[in-house]
């Protein structure tokens, strides 16, 4: 099994831009890529050793779609993903998103298979890759960071899908109520490299 390949990715708009994306069927369903990760059937790879003691910073914006019982509603989130790979290679994470009302920070320490919200998360290295992945309710999203040989310099993609026929849906923060998506537009990753540890 390929822990990277969550099936056949459809995207619209521009190239190199990624938009809305559905899941095909390489994998029976989301489920399946969730229990992977939770029970190890995708092991995570080491950390390269180039990246001993540094850290990633990952800039992106995510534009949503909801559906409300007054019609669709659009926002853009602004997020900001630090994770520091500590000398042994184990992988540190912040994440920090925030809108025009609201702010959240979840730290999530290495092996973690949850984040903050409860939601499955997981992440691992694939050669010259970062490969992350979150399930929702209903869907899922994954970031992929690619670095140059050296490790000095990366970029990187988001994508989002679901099971074909079934609408993206997520716990409303605090918990209190869930959402569905109409639509999610993530923006291009800015992505860098940084000696010493960032989340200090």
């Amino acid at each position: 099994m390929d822990c990277g390949t969550v099936g056949t990715l459809e995207r619209t708009g521009q190239p190199g831009y990624p938009r809305r994306v559905r899941i095909e069927a390489a994998l029976p369903t989301l489920i399946a890529v969730v229990a992977a990760l939770l029970v190890g059937l995708c092991s995570a790879n080491a950390a390269p050793q180039q990246l001993y003691g540094k850290g990633i910073h990952i800039q992106y914006t995510v534009t949503a779609t909801i559906e409300t019982p007054r019609g669709p509603h659009s926002g853009t989130s602004s997020v900001d993903r630090t994770i520091y790979v500590s000398n042994t290679g184990r992988l540190f994470e912040r994440a920090v998103w925030s809108t025009r009302g609201a702010r959240g920070v979840s730290d999530n320490s290495p092996g973690a298979t949850t984040n903050k919200a409860g939601e499955a998360r997981g992440m691992s290295f694939r050669g010259n890759e970062l490969v992350a992945h979150i399930a929702y309710l209903s869907g899922a999203g994954r970031m992929t960071i690619h670095f140059d040989p050296t490790f000095s310099t990366c970029d990187g993609e988001l994508v989002f899908g679901a099971e074909p026929g079934k609408a993206m849906s997520r716990r409303a923060i605090g918990g209190s109520g869930t959402f569905q998506f109409r639509s999610l537009q993530p923006s291009r990753i800015t992505c860098s490299v940084t000696a010493g540890n960032p989340l200090q």
